[in-house]
């Protein structure tokens, strides 16, 4: 699982570093990830690798933006003020 940019590489490498992170809790880690994201996966529409803080960053304000400008669904009780009792 190595991206165009070596991202994985990197990251994994940084966090070995960083952490001091053995490679088997990293496996674990990563395991877990793949764990999340197969359970709640469907509650995100995005999911941000940080790999690199500036590419990050200019993805993270990418969307933040788009939200802002683009209408966003919510149910319609919601609106009215309609609560279930």
């Amino acid at each position: 699982m190595v991206d165009e940019q070596g991202g994985f590489v990197t990251l994994k490498r940084n966090l070995i570093q960083y952490f001091q992170i053995k490679d088997e809790e990293l496996k674990d880690i990563i395991e877990k990830a793949r764990e999340m994201e197969e359970t709640f996966g469907h509650y995100f529409d995005l999911v941000i690798v940080n790999s690199d803080d500036d590419r990050t960053y200019g993805q993270l304000l990418q969307e933040v933006n788009s939200l802002e400008r683009e209408p966003q669904w919510v149910p319609a009780n919601w609106l009215k003020g309609d609560r279930p009792s």
